[in-house]
């Protein structure tokens, strides 16, 4: 029995046999013998296969972090999330998962791919309206606080997985669940060459903060850019969340969760520390202040209407 050095990593303890998992080489197995069964139009029977999991596998291959493995576990992960898409064309969850899988190894080539659904805005919040779990104006002041810290923390991958309720069994009632699934947030793909160029090349960090990582969200078929969304929408619920959340973000408590956390080389919380400073200060106090300025000039032709009572 080989043992987990005690000072082992999480990425090393999820990902180091990960490919020595039974029921992922079982799930993995029965992919591929039910893809070439289609391919080869053959007769025989199809097996079952429990897609939630292998969809589950795919994403948290599609995450891994490291690094001896990263790479076979990138391949795998958006190889289980094709066949998914090849077997169950017309399963919402599948599409959803693949354009997750493929945004976290960076295949934009594949994201470009017409296949390929996305999430798109108005679709999410036509869901919101008509969803009969919780109150909807709840559920979209969650959404929008939600997608104001993601741009904060530049998560690339809030998916429909990645949010939803928790369902109380004794009281038959529905509550939005706590935020769960934040691993693709700050850059995880990262490694200490990239962060270096980042710290010290204004380009580089400037290309992080208004170019990518984006939304998976769309618009118009257009992955949401952070920066551009927040400085110039309309839309008030937005700028409602944008009031709402970033006076609350204390940077000096996030430095001390940052410095508390034991397993991570110095350099690494330097650029945490870094980068969500130069995110607060590029992107949310900007959309503050248009948040704040379309308020006060909203108010301030509300008066001239009423005085000339047109």
């Amino acid at each position: 029995m080989n043992l987990m050095p005690r000072n082992a990593t999480l990425a090393e303890a999820l990902y180091r046999e990960i490919d020595k998992n039974d029921y992922l080489q079982e799930i993995y197995g029965d992919l591929l013998y039910n893809y070439s069964i289609k391919l080869f139009h053959t007769d025989k029977r199809l097996r079952d296969i429990p897609v939630k999991d292998a969809l589950r596998f795919a994403d948290l291959l599609s995450k891994s972090s490291y690094v001896p493995t990263a790479d076979r576990d990138h391949l795998w992960g958006q190889e289980i999330a094709i066949l998914l898409r090849l077997l169950y064309p017309e399963d919402e969850s599948v599409k959803y998962y693949l354009e997750s899988v493929l945004s976290a190894v960076g295949n934009y080539r594949g994201l470009m791919s017409k296949t390929i659904k996305g999430f798109r805005c108005e679709d999410i919040l036509d869901t919101i309206n008509k969803q009969e779990y919780v109150n909807p104006k709840d559920l979209l002041e969650h959404f929008w606080n939600m997608f104001v810290v993601d741009a904060f923390l530049a998560n690339f991958d809030r998916h429909n997985g990645n949010w939803g309720f928790l369902y109380n069994n004794e009281s038959n009632a529905f509550e939005i669940a706590p935020i769960f699934d934040c691993g693709s947030c700050l850059l995880p793909q990262a490694d200490e060459k990239i962060i270096d160029k980042i710290m010290h090349d204004s380009n580089e960090l400037n290309s992080r903060i208004f170019v990518f990582p984006n939304s998976i969200i769309k618009i118009n078929d257009n992955k949401i850019n952070y920066y551009n969304f927040l400085t110039s929408t309309t839309n008030q619920d937005c700028k409602d969340a944008v009031k709402r959340i970033v006076p609350r973000i204390n940077l000096e408590k996030i430095y001390e969760l940052i410095d508390e956390i034991n397993d991570r080389p110095t350099k690494e919380k330097e650029f945490y520390r870094y980068y969500i400073k130069a995110r607060y200060d590029m992107i949310l106090k900007p959309a503050l202040d248009f948040a704040n300025i379309q308020e006060y000039f909203s108010k301030f032709f509300s008066k001239i209407h009423n005085f000339y009572n047109l």
